[in-house]
């Protein structure tokens, strides 16, 4: 039988087990030649674009499990190959592009036409070159934006707070008494509320920092307290049995039943309460399909820092002259590289920075 607490977890940080590898030739001139090289398990190369693609970047290898799909009227992208059965997460895929400047690479590999683009991991570049007394300083900087992570992450709060011997049973997926039901009930539900309030919250706040402002300040409060409502009604501890019953069933559908899946579960309350609220209160639909998109952008985005958890970088930076400082874990001649993982990016961003100088 499952461990009902690791196949949550599984199913939330699933898939995208990537190695992604970056080179990075910074001319004299400022110019820049960047190769993206990504490893993985064909599937998850198809999805989270974590290879860039589309103009000016040119796919200069992929193995037989991973092809490029170029659709009439859409942005290039990896598609895994049915029937190509290659070492498990070994396919790979690189990408190669110039350009004139650093300002001139791209912030997202997500193409142009993913609707929620900006909400994939960030990477912003700066290059700047300057000369005094005779020489050439080079200060080059690659920042990967963080991802807001913890506070909507129930999971994280639940392993912080629940006592050991509800995590024991938790391992071994056994049953839970009376007395424990007691303790865990309150917990999970205010660990949701409080992941669920920050979805929506930051969709409904929104309005004020991406839209028009057009929605009453008393509104947003008295959509969030009938959200909190909706949640703390149907997270209560006879549904949660009910879950939790279905969680230790090795048939169950994870990924799309929301009477096993609390994440799904709240989603859905979150659209429904939402929508229906700015209805009752005659929201113009412009705004109300706003706030509802920015809900789907923020599931999107940290749909995509799940991903991200199990991902690890290495960036390798080579700069004309001599390089004389920086924050690299390793230096090999005017190459400079750092490594770390996806989940150094929770909650803070992961800055890159070295400088060199031509005599």
């Amino acid at each position: 039988m499952r461990t009902a607490l690791a196949a949550l977890s599984a199913l939330l940080l699933a898939s995208a087990c990537i190695e992604s590898e970056e080179e990075i030739e910074v001319r004299s001139d400022g110019s820049l030649a960047v190769s993206v090289k990504c490893t993985g398990g064909a599937s998850d190369l198809a999805t989270g674009f974590a290879l860039p693609l589309g103009q000016p970047w040119t796919l200069a290898e992929n193995s037989p499990g991973v092809a490029l799909s170029s659709a009439l009227g859409r942005a290039p992208r990896l598609v895994a190959v049915e029937g190509v059965t290659e070492p498990e997460n070994k396919s790979r895929a690189t990408a190669r592009a110039h350009f004139a400047s650093a300002a001139e690479l791209p912030r997202f590999y997500a193409p142009a036409d993913e609707p929620y683009r900006d909400a994939y991991l960030a990477r912003d570049t700066r290059l700047s070159i300057s000369t005094s007394g005779g020489r050439t300083v080079y200060v080059f900087e690659r920042t990967f934006g963080a991802r807001t992570w913890g506070e909507r992450y129930a999971l994280a709060g639940l392993e912080k707070r629940l006592p050991e011997d509800i995590q024991e049973t938790l391992r071994e997926s056994a049953d839970f008494s009376d007395a424990q039901w007691d303790v865990l009930a309150p917990i999970v539900t205010e660990e949701y509320e409080k992941s669920a309030l920050s979805f929506a919250r930051d969709a409904l706040v929104s309005t004020y920092t991406l839209g028009d402002a057009s929605l009453p300040t008393a509104l947003l409060q008295s959509t969030l307290d009938a959200l909190r409502r909706d949640l703390r009604s149907t997270l209560d501890e006879a549904r949660l049995r009910r879950m939790y019953a279905a969680l230790r069933e090795e048939d169950a559908d994870f990924e799309h039943d929301p009477d096993v899946n609390p994440d799904l579960l709240v989603r859905g309350l979150l659209r429904d309460g939402i929508a229906r609220e700015l209805s009752a209160a005659q929201v113009p639909e412009t705004t109300r399909n706003s706030i509802l998109g920015r809900l789907e952008w923020s599931f999107t985005a940290f749909d995509a820092t799940a991903d991200l958890q199990d991902e690890s970088f290495s960036v390798h930076v080579t700069l004309p002259g001599t390089v004389i400082d920086g924050n690299f874990a390793e230096l090999e001649g005017s190459r400079a590289s750092w490594e770390f993982d996806g989940e150094e990016l929770a909650d803070k961003p992961v800055v890159l920075r070295a400088v060199s100088v031509v005599e």
